[in-house]
């Protein structure tokens, strides 16, 4: 299962197949074990519980599905899915990779559409992140720059259930630039305290390489007296940067694209 952090949960989808049995009103189906480390305590721990299914002898509501359980499994399925179109990316087949989570988009459509405002909600950020996928495999620039980075994040996201999505989108740095709220105290704050978030989008160092050259504003000349700013990295890389990152700099601190 891995390393799991605090108010964490883990979905495990299990497939056990049953046999003849006499009825019963409780049957013992399958117990389950776990060894962890408690990090407060730092010991080994065990748990352990015991899975149960009643044995009538005839079933009434045989089709009813558990909605929670058919969203993990497309959950899996989808992951599956994306391993298998990296795979083919490999082999330079960009348009099976497609046609393997296309056949997944279209089983989430139509399982997602019975489905009850929770588990279509959950459905429906596994269905965006398929046809993002998809559209990171339209050519082989497309993958290499940005869809193979992209499709590991997904990859990790939704085996390990953990929201990893750092990436910085071009519209919202319009918003927040013409807003006046870009590189904010706030944000200030966090980068001086080693917060700083990377993305696909916008490299980081780049960024401070940038606003090192850049003029500082009056309202902090008191709190940069104390030491002169840094030159920019060695290298060229205050030079180094996509059409995102130069229509960032040019509006958030005004540097001239040299």
């Amino acid at each position: 299962m891995g390393d799991m952090f605090a108010e964490e949960s883990r979905d495990l989808l299990v497939q056990v197949q049953l046999t003849p049995q006499t009825p019963a009103e409780k049957m013992d189906l399958v117990e389950f074990r776990m060894r962890y480390v408690n990090v407060l305590q730092s010991t080994m721990e065990k748990a352990s519980t015991t899975v149960t299914v009643a044995r009538p002898v005839a079933v009434t509501n045989d089709n009813v599905v558990d909605e929670s359980v058919v969203a993990q499994k497309l959950r899996v399925t989808a992951v599956e899915a994306i391993e298998a179109a990296q795979q083919q990316a490999k082999k330079g087949n960009l348009r099976e990779g497609r046609q393997a989570l296309q056949s997944v988009i279209t089983s989430v459509m139509q399982d997602m559409a019975s489905f009850g405002a929770p588990a279509k909600a959950q459905a429906a950020h596994l269905l965006a992140d398929l046809n993002e996928c998809t559209a990171n495999m339209q050519t082989q620039t497309t993958y290499q720059t940005r869809g193979h980075g992209r499709m590991q994040q997904k990859i990790q996201s939704h085996w390990m259930q953990r929201q990893n999505n750092i990436e910085v989108k071009e519209e919202s740095l319009d918003m927040e630039c013409a807003a006046g709220t870009f590189g904010s105290d706030n944000e200030d704050d966090d980068e001086e305290s080693g917060d700083v978030e990377e993305s696909d989008d916008v490299d980081i160092g780049d960024l401070f390489a940038q606003r090192s050259a850049a003029p500082a504003p009056r309202a902090r000349m008191a709190r940069s007296s104390a030491a002169p700013p840094a030159p920019p990295a060695p290298g060229g890389y205050s030079r180094i940067g996509n059409t995102v990152q130069m229509k960032m700099m040019k509006k958030a601190f005004k540097v001239a694209n040299k």
